[in-house]
């Protein structure tokens, strides 16, 4: 069953639950978000402006109504997470850590058949489609994404503000350093294709 998540449906109001206090002490949920058994989280494999790169932690920023995260009513976005100006630099990575505290991802689904570099979509310059004809999955989204990172040919541990992540924090360092799961490729197990036989280098968000 399809659900709309800006929605409250198929119950009668939103949830209130409580995320890790970085930026957020709570986030207001459809309900059904926290009685699914679980939790899959199904991305692209993609770069981004704001974040460097976008896979299945980030992808988290679609779970909370849009009318609540928004900075101006006619605003169709969820402009709030990102916050005015320069903000989202250290806000989204932080925003990214509440949710993913809000509601852990039981198992991550990284596409990256046919995807883009360069940017998240067509409004960014340096989008470009690429076809790395890769899928990854993990029971842990911080390692998932870091595996994903790596196939891209960026380093996960890469420094604030250096590519992949040159507008941002590297909020999957700051995932492991809260206890989230690990960057650290050494402590992830890799099971079929070896990482190695499968990067494809893409290009990080440059315009």
């Amino acid at each position: 069953t399809l659900i709309d998540l800006n929605g409250t449906a198929p119950y009668s109001e939103y949830a209130t639950v409580p995320a890790g206090g970085h930026i957020y002490e709570s986030f207001t949920f459809n309900p059904i978000l926290q009685e699914v058994d679980t939790f899959i989280s199904v991305a692209k494999m993609k770069c981004h402006w704001c974040c460097g790169v976008t896979h299945a932690m980030k992808n988290l920023v679609g779970l909370v109504p849009v009318r609540f995260y928004r900075i101006f009513d006619q605003d169709g976005n969820r402009s709030a997470l990102h916050g005015l100006d320069q903000e989202f630099s250290y806000r989204l990575p932080r925003v990214i850590m509440d949710l993913n505290q809000a509601r852990p991802i039981h198992l991550a689904l990284i596409d990256g058949i046919k995807t883009t570099e360069g940017g998240e979509g067509p409004w960014i310059g340096s989008m470009a489609p690429v076809e790395p004809g890769v899928l990854l999955a993990g029971k842990n989204a911080v390692a998932t994404d870091a595996v994903a990172t790596t196939v891209q040919g960026f380093d996960p541990d890469a420094a604030d503000y250096t590519s992949p992540f040159l507008r941002c924090e590297n909020y999957l360092r700051m995932a492991h350093n809260i206890g989230l799961g690990t960057h650290d490729l050494g402590d992830i197990a890799i099971v079929g294709e070896q990482i190695a036989d499968v990067v494809y280098p893409f290009q990080p968000c440059w315009e």
